[in-house]
Order: C-alpha cells, then structure tokens, then sequence
C-alpha cells in the first residue's frame, strides 16, 4: 500500500512541476499594450444577473470607472426577486451607454444569449454582478484583440483574502490551475467574471447549443467550443490591471453549493485533460488521507510524513506564484489549514456533485443532469 501512495504523490509532484512550468510560460507572453485602442472592434459588456441587489452598485461604479471607451453595457435580469431590477434601473438610467434588459429564458446561459444577441458590439466582455473591476480591465481585455487570430481571451480573478483566507487561498490554486493549462498548451477553464471573446465567434461554434440546460459552465463549454475550432486563438490576459475581485461567498453552506455547482459541469462534457485531472486529484486525497493515517498511527511516520512534506512545499510554491500575481498573500496558518481540511473537502464535492442536489439563488438543482447525446 505504501508504494501505491508513493507513486500517488510522485505523480502530483510532476503535476505541480508541470502547472509550475505552464504559470510561468503563460505569464511570460509578450503584452499587446502597444496596439492602439482603435484597432480594436467596439466593445459590448454583458452583465447577467439574479437577486444582486446589494452588489450591483458596487460593480456599477466600477464600471463608470473604466478608462476605455467601451461602446455599451447590457444588465440583463434572470428573473431576479430581491428588488435587483430595480436598483440597475435607477442606477443606470443617466448613462445612455448602459441598458437593462430581461431574460426570457432561465439560467445564466439564457441570460448571456439575450445580452449577446442585442449587443451591438464586435467583442463582447462578460462579467459578474457580484465583482469589482481596476480601472484598466476593459483596455487589458480588448488588447488582445488587436490581433485578428484572437478568438476568445480570459485574465485573472481573485477573492480578497482579508475575509475569507480560506475561500481566497482555494479560488488562488482553482486559479494558478486554469492559467497553468493554458501555458502547458492546453487550455481548459477559465473564468466567466473576466472573459472575452468575438460576438461572430460565439455565433459560429453554436453558443451554448448543447449545454443550456446545464446550470453551470458558461465559460468552461464556451472555451471548449472555441479551442476546439480555433486552437489557435485563444489568449491569456496577464497583466495585472486585468485582475477582477469577486465576492467570497457568506457562508459554508453558500461556499459548497456554490463549488457543487461548479463541480457539475465536469460530469457534462468537460474536455479531456479537464477530467483527468479531476479523477486524478479526487483519488489522490485518498492517498492524502491514507498517509496521514499512517503518520499517525506511527506505522510509516518517515515515509508518509515525507511525502506529506514534500506536497505542502509543492503546494506552497504554486500558490505563493499565483497568489503573488493576484496581489494576496498566502498566510501559513490558513494554507496549513488548508492542507488538512482540502481533502474531506475535495471527496465531499465529488460526491455530492454526482448524486446531491444544490440550492443556488433561490432555485434547487440537481448537482449532475442528465447530458443529451451531442453530435
């Protein structure tokens, strides 16, 4: 057994080298920040949202922020019950550039389609009602777009550490993972909070033909469709300015649906390096948890507490890199925490994402649905 959790680890160890190696690569492209903003196509931002109403004035002052002269904001409401139509409606109703809209459909997919198919915008920028924008994210996102063979870009997100280290420390490593897949060549997720890509795009892979009735994934379907067409065109934004905060979530409960969720679109048409890594990391907290038992026991405290040992430097390195680049510090009481807690955590999320069921914004959903044959 000790061998089997041995090779385990050593396994991970060649992970994290090999996400190590994809960071720095992807951090080291060459900026576009000489291209001249009228290269770039008018520009459409797409809000999608539902029951934000304490949120939504924040991300609006963020957005009269911008340094770039984006062509048109579009709200557009998925049947929101807190007063948050509202609120964008009063907010926006002096800025001729801004306008609200209602889904007639249900979900954030059906949200996104209605704001895109009105947008009169070349690029579209998508982004969520609960984030906080630099001044200089909208000029970081359309820079790549300077070049005709960009199809689809992506930066970074983050949330603030200072209330929620855990949550903070997670989000860094779910993070530095995306980033590092795109530099390996491979690029597999992303995040829907800071996202671009070509209206003409969109319409040309099919949108979200084939995994609408899927509550999650708009961003990781979206990116699969066009690294499958155009594997080319794909664009890491790494300049700092482009870093979007979002929200951590209020509570443990809030936190877990919120990852349940996310958890279910891997089961629904997830590439494959997506899944692999995946089933790869939910077995190796099984050798985690095995050696920790057998440090504990004294059965293997050498061994065992030497690969322990060996994981939290490698685990420690990558997020120290990441967490640099988002401008958070990883803590060592929270990232020791963490070290522990991650397992239970990753097995439950498994588990639950298969065969539970979630509460999301005042709508319950099965964690798994059922995917229909795609051609």
């Amino acid at each position: 057994m000790i061998y089997l959790i041995l090779g385990l680890f050593g396994l991970y160890f060649l992970l994290i080298l090999a996400l190590l190696a994809g960071w720095t690569k992807a951090l080291a492209q060459p900026s576009l920040s000489d291209k001249t903003a009228s290269s770039v196509p008018a520009v459409s931002v797409i809000v999608p949202f539902r029951n934000e109403a304490t949120n939504l004035e924040t991300l609006i002052r963020s957005l009269l922020a911008q340094t770039y002269p984006v062509s048109e904001v579009i709200f557009v409401d998925d049947h929101s019950v807190d007063g948050s139509l509202s609120v964008v409606s009063k907010t926006v109703q002096d800025h001729s550039f801004m306008k609200v809209i209602s889904s007639k459909g249900e979900g954030k997919k059906a949200a996104l389609t209605a704001g895109i198919e009105c947008a009169s915008g070349e690029i579209i920028i998508t982004t969520d009602a609960d984030c906080i924008h630099p001044a200089g994210w909208i000029t970081g996102m359309v820079e790549p777009f300077a070049e005709d063979r960009t199809k689809l870009a992506f930066s970074a997100v983050k949330i603030s550490g200072a209330a929620a280290p855990l949550q903070s420390l997670e989000f860094i490593s779910v993070v530095a993972t995306g980033v590092a897949l795109f530099g390996m060549g491979t690029p597999s997720f992303c995040n829907g909070a800071s996202m671009a890509f070509r209206k003409s795009v969109f319409l040309d892979v099919g949108g979200y033909d084939g995994n609408a009735h899927i509550p999650s994934g708009d961003d990781q379907f979206l990116l699969a469709k066009v690294v499958r067409q155009y594997p080319d065109g794909i664009r890491f934004i790494n300049s700092p300015e482009s870093i979007v905060t979002t929200s951590p979530q209020p509570s443990i409960r809030r936190f877990l649906s919120q990852r349940i969720r996310w958890a279910g679109k891997w089961n629904a048409g997830a590439g494959a390096p997506s899944k692999a890594l995946a089933i790869f990391m939910f077995v190796f907290q099984f050798a985690c948890l095995a050696a920790w038992a057998l440090v504990l026991s004294g059965i293997s405290v050498r061994i065992a507490g030497f690969a322990l040992m060996g994981k939290i430097i490698f685990d420690f390195v990558l997020l120290f890199n990441a967490g640099t680049f988002l401008g958070e510090r990883v803590r060592l009481i929270p990232f020791l925490s963490l070290q522990i807690i991650y397992p239970f955590y990753v097995l439950f999320i498994g588990i639950d994402a298969n065969f539970g069921r979630y509460s999301w914004k005042g709508r319950v959903l099965p964690a798994n649905p059922k995917v229909p044959t795609q051609g």
